[in-house]
């Protein structure tokens, strides 16, 4: 068996890299990825049992809930990034993309991350358009 990359299990999480600087993502505590999953889970619910679909959903309650699940899902990155000025669209994409990540897994975090539009435009509305559900 090949030894692994110690980095990865002495500092566990994920990085995202934007305009040149690279962003460390740690885990959640266990309370706050319980309460990233039940959001998920809401907001996929609520994309399945929609007549007009998930794109035209309100997904989270509010403003508030919105950067809550950032903050969650990125931990310091989230600092980081309002304090290097991450433009709105970057930002907003990286948040869902740790949200999804942590939530779905890496895979699922990637391939949502792969989804940003060079227009500043993601190409799902929503993550449980571009990710599925869990199995």
């Amino acid at each position: 068996m090949p030894y692994g990359d110690l980095a990865a299990r002495l500092r566990p999480g994920f990085d995202l890299p934007i305009g040149g600087t690279t962003y460390h993502v740690p885990e959640p505590s266990a309370k706050d990825g319980l309460w990233l999953q039940a959001l998920m889970d809401g907001a996929a619910t609520l994309a399945l049992t929609s007549h007009l679909g998930a794109a035209n959903q309100t997904v989270l309650a509010d403003d508030e809930q919105e950067r809550t699940i950032y903050e969650i899902a990125l931990g310091p990155a989230y600092q980081q990034m309002l304090d290097d000025d991450v433009p709105w669209p970057v930002f907003k994409h990286a948040g869902t993309t740790a949200w999804v990540h942590w939530v779905r897994g890496a895979e699922a975090g990637e391939r949502f991350w792969a989804t940003f539009d060079r227009d500043g435009q993601g190409k799902a509305e929503t993550p449980t358009e571009a990710i599925p559900a869990a199995g």
